[in-house]
């Protein structure tokens, strides 16, 4: 499965959320994830979709504020 689509996934559920609200959203999103991947590899999409979404998180966490968080260990020099 490649990460592209998870992404367009991602990026419609935003751009469906920011202009109709969250149950609309998640109503396309699940029906587009039922739609595209059916059987076993919904869950399986699903499972990549919230890893990526973490991922992406985590990131932006990050770069919010470089020196909060376990991070700041690599930055730091060893004594």
């Amino acid at each position: 499965m490649d990460t592209t689509v998870i992404d367009e996934a991602i990026d419609k559920y935003v751009h469906e959320r920011m202009e109709k609200g969250k149950k609309s959203a998640a109503e396309r999103f699940l029906s587009y994830a039922y739609l595209k991947y059916a059987g076993d590899e919904a869950g399986e999409f699903l499972r990549k979709v919230k890893g990526l979404t973490r991922y992406y998180v985590d990131f932006l966490t990050l770069m919010e504020n470089p020196f909060k968080g376990p991070e700041l260990a690599w930055f730091a020099p060893w004594s």
